[in-house]
């Protein structure tokens, strides 16, 4: 009942433009009783500072959700024990994070973070839908009754924006090669049930097939990932990445971005034909222009496997030219890779 359920959103200050409000008039549509907003975006930037690999800001976003979640309930009455916690996790989320026999960590998903598994070993957790796949969990939500505002969504990370905001501590030029330019930017990926971090290969123009972008992965070493070039502000060989950080620009540069992308699409109806579509900020430009913008559009069924899907020319004219008006921004990629051997996610 009503009465017996306290939901909280999490503002971490990773999410993308207007979420905060949309979930918040969804709640109140579906006439929840106890709901409240929790301003956290303070407390999460402050543990990703200074952090750049994906596992550990994975790591330290699921850690703080425990000690949100601590301060919630020790200023309320939950800690007579009477209470449970109420996860979304899925099942692709325990095989990705080392859940099962034969899967190798690919990534941890922040619900399954060290604390999150003590409150699991506690009995404290309930997660009603761990053992279905993302095209289940809408049957079933459609079951419910839910409205299809909140059901045809994209799937989007729990951790947010901070692993489409790629980080760096180090400085890299691009490397030229035949096939293109090997980027000073690594990405996760996945080959059979192993982990794969390595860099991304720029190449100039589109292949002419599937096979053929997949060719050029099977035979380079060090490459899980091929983009193609659509924009520049330079010529790649002027272009490199700085150490560079999650902060209040970037986040800002990535979550303007973003709306675009979802703008564009959603008014040319693109945004149909794809099962999710990230938009991915690097630490690759000019010293003007420091980042530069991933485009990521994919079609899966359950996200366990995934194909790229290619844009109509017209619509990815109208995407870049809007994209280079972001101060910041110095080049649109456009990643073609299938999953495997990249994941859905750069990180």
């Amino acid at each position: 009942g009503a009465d017996r359920v306290h939901g909280t959103y999490v503002d971490t200050g990773l999410m993308r433009e207007g979420e905060t409000e949309f979930v918040r008039a969804n709640f109140s549509g579906l006439g929840a009783k106890s709901f409240e907003v929790e301003d956290a975006r303070a407390q999460f930037l402050g543990a990703l500072e200074g952090l750049t690999a994906p596992e550990a800001k994975r790591h330290a976003i699921g850690e703080e959700f425990v000690r949100v979640q601590q301060r919630i309930l020790e200023s309320e009455h939950y800690l007579d024990g009477h209470w449970v916690l109420g996860q979304g996790t899925i099942y692709p989320d325990t095989i990705e994070s080392g859940g099962t026999a034969k899967a190798d960590l690919i990534k941890t998903h922040h619900n399954r973070v060290a604390g999150i598994q003590k409150l699991i070993d506690e009995g404290k957790i309930v997660e009603p839908l761990a053992s279905f796949y993302k095209d289940e969990v809408r049957a079933v939500g459609r079951q419910l009754g839910l409205p299809d505002a909140l059901l045809d969504r994209h799937p989007f990370p729990g951790p947010g924006l901070a692993i489409r905001c790629l980080c760096s501590d180090e400085s890299g030029v691009a490397e030229q090669l035949p096939e293109g330019w090997k980027l000073p930017v690594r990405s996760v990926g996945v080959q059979g049930d192993s982990r794969t971090y390595r860099a991304a290969l720029a190449v100039p123009e589109f292949p002419a097939s599937d096979e053929e972008a997949a060719s050029l992965i099977n035979r380079m070493e060090n490459i899980n990932r091929i983009i193609v070039t659509v924009w520049t502000a330079d010529d790649p060989s002027k272009m490199q990445s700085v150490p560079s950080f999650l902060t209040e620009e970037r986040l800002e540069r990535l979550r303007h971005a973003d709306a675009v992308v979802r703008k564009l699409t959603l008014e040319s109806g693109f945004d149909d034909e794809v099962w999710q579509f990230p938009v991915v900020l690097i630490p690759f430009g000019t010293p003007g222009r420091p980042d530069s913008v991933v485009l990521r559009p994919i079609h899966s069924v359950d996200g366990m496997t995934a194909s790229a899907v290619r844009m109509s020319d017209a619509l990815l004219e109208q995407i870049t030219h809007e994209l280079r008006q972001i101060s910041g921004i110095g080049g649109v990629f456009y990643d073609i890779t299938n999953k495997p051997p990249g994941t859905i996610e750069w990180e």
